[in-house]
């Protein structure tokens, strides 16, 4: 279902309880961009907290534009899964209510805009009826600020005084205007028949000078005036008669009137607010990117320190799930091919795998076989079904398989842990616990020329044997060797030589990091380990560590191309 400004209001008055029931909440983001350079693109021996700081530098100027979330919720009785479907535009809009006089500013990627645009986006839909959203903190902000004026405003009535900006003495030619309109008022109170009167067209300057006059001569106590549009889109000012407790009862309309308009500024943010608060299993696919905008864009500036993002998206999803990691981790890396979204699922049509049902909710479009990838919410529907695919899966090796296995033990060791693309060593950010810390004392930074090819690097540590090369710009990049005393050579001789040569440096992992501690691998077991019980029967049990792959040189400026 496409949610815009125009149906939002509907839909978020029944999204709660279909969040409340749902089992799985999935979850997809498309943006305006991924990374602002080259500098922060992927690199293999990124550290999580490298990565982190690169796209939080790198990325957060985008915005995201669309968001996928799917619900699938398990029926007992029909024993197959109800899933509700929702893309929802979202757009940041200026409103001058507010006082955001600057526009919102983002950043645009020309290739991710023709991508979107190559898969049918909608850009006019989304300037026009894209949602706003708003964060918590900009929320109190702005919430405070009508307190105090409102506060403000009733203490001058009560005071009978006013707070009218003077703006000197009256210039000859605006005399006659204000004159007259000083005039009309005196009419009104005057009246016993007239309730209100509309004083003559003005702009900004002569309304000024039109209140100070009047305030001067009259007070505040015995009238509501207020900036009207006439026509011609000119402006005036209407002044209403009013006791001093019906201007209090207006101040009150008004400020409520007020409040409620800043509660709808929050627009989408309430949808993850609510996501947030029922604490669902959100699934995603390579969702870091997904995850980091959601937080940034709808609940809180991201922070600059990478555990203390770790404990905020914990507290913000409790229970998150990467379908990407779990493609990419053993049973199902042995058997599976592809781990990019599309090719995946196409895979999971074929044996080992049976996909369970999954049925449409009544009043949402059917998805089924529409192939319309890259828009969000279909893009959550796909990941959504492949986690389904997966966990039943993994609990066909039990010896009595649930029918509904979305909360099996076999799925704890992917929980909370996000898919880090291209990292050879350090498949995944743990948000539980510490993150894996690798070996690294076989890998060394290296500065060189800019003319520099993998050719020259690779014949600089020719002496100590052959070499995985993994770019970081035009003069960096890191260099592995294959073992441990070719590592020592390269500190003892290279290292110690490069400091004089006034071409190239070379430094260990270590000193170019020196925050990082390498951790011996365990054994580098399936997540998925069987033991014997009693009885000579067979069961699974989870294990917390999910298998480590194995160094592949990776090429200069490769963006990920298997989302």
């Amino acid at each position: 279902m496409e949610v815009l400004r125009s149906n939002f209001k509907d839909v978020l008055e029944n999204i709660g309880a279909i969040i409340e029931e749902a089992d799985i909440v999935a979850i997809d983001g498309e943006f305006t961009g991924l990374r602002g350079s080259i500098a922060g693109k992927d690199n293999a021996m990124d550290s999580p907290s490298d990565r982190y700081h690169k796209y939080l530098t790198q990325s957060m100027d985008f915005i995201l534009i669309q968001f996928g979330l799917v619900a699938f919720t398990y029926d007992q009785k029909s024993k197959e899964y109800i899933c509700h479907p929702y893309s929802f535009y979202t757009f940041p809009h200026k409103d001058d209510k507010f006082n955001q006089k600057n526009n919102y500013t983002f950043l645009s990627q020309s290739s991710c805009i023709n991508f979107l645009i190559s898969n049918d986006f909608d850009f006019n839909k989304l300037f026009k009826e894209g949602i706003p959203y708003m964060k918590n903190d900009r929320f109190q902000v702005l919430s405070a600020k009508v307190d105090e004026k409102y506060k403000e405003k009733e203490l001058l009535l009560e005071n009978d005084s006013s707070k009218v900006h003077s703006v000197g003495a009256v210039p000859e030619d605006q005399k006659q205007l204000v004159d007259e309109s000083v005039k009309l008022i005196e009419g009104l109170l005057d009246s016993s028949s007239l309730s209100t009167v509309n004083l003559p067209v003005c702009n900004s300057y002569q309304r000024l000078l039109i209140y100070e006059a009047i305030d001067k001569q009259f007070g505040c106590n015995k009238l509501h005036m207020e900036t009207v549009t006439a026509d011609g889109n000119m402006k005036r000012i209407k002044a209403t008669k009013l006791s001093k407790e019906h201007k209090l009862n207006k101040l009150k309309e008004n400020k409520e009137l007020e409040m409620y308009e800043v509660e709808e500024a929050i627009g989408f943010s309430k949808v993850i607010q609510l996501l947030s608060k029922k604490a669902k299993l959100i699934v995603g696919h390579n969702m870091f990117l997904d995850l980091l905008h959601t937080v940034d864009k709808f609940i809180v500036k991201l922070p600059n320190d990478y555990e203390e993002f770790k404990l905020l998206l914990h507290e913000v999803f409790p229970r998150v799930v990467d379908t990407k990691l779990i493609a990419l981790t053993a049973p199902f890396k042995d058997i599976i091919s592809h781990s990019g979204l599309e090719k995946l699922t196409k895979e999971l049509d074929k044996k080992p795998f049976k996909k369970p049902t999954i049925k449409i909710a009544e009043n949402f479009p059917d998805l089924e076989g529409k192939d319309k990838f890259h828009d969000a919410g279909y893009d959550a529907y796909i990941t959504g079904t492949i986690f389904l695919t997966f966990a039943h899966y993994l609990d066909s090796f039990h010896q009595s398989p649930n029918i509904h296995p979305t909360n099996s033990p076999l799925i704890t060791p992917f929980v909370n842990k996000i898919f880090m693309m291209k990292s050879p060593d350090i498949p995944y950010m743990n948000l539980n616990d510490s993150d894996p810390t690798p070996d690294r004392t076989r890998v060394f930074h290296a500065t060189f020329p800019s003319q520099w090819s993998t050719n020259d690097l690779r014949e600089l540590f020719s002496p100590y044997g052959n070499i995985f090369v993994h770019w970081v710009d035009d003069c960096t990049a890191y260099a592995v060797v294959q073992s441990s005393s070719a590592a020592q050579l390269v500190s003892d001789q290279l290292c110690a030589a490069s400091g004089s040569s006034g071409v190239y440096s070379v430094v260990p992992y270590s000193v170019k990091h020196p925050g990082y501690r390498s951790k011996p691998q365990s054994g580098g077991e399936d997540p998925i380990k069987r033991r014997k019980l009693s009885g000579g029967r067979v069961e699974t049990e989870p294990k917390s560590e999910v298998k480590v792959n194995s160094y592949k040189e990776t090429k200069q400026f490769d963006e990920p191309a298997d989302w």
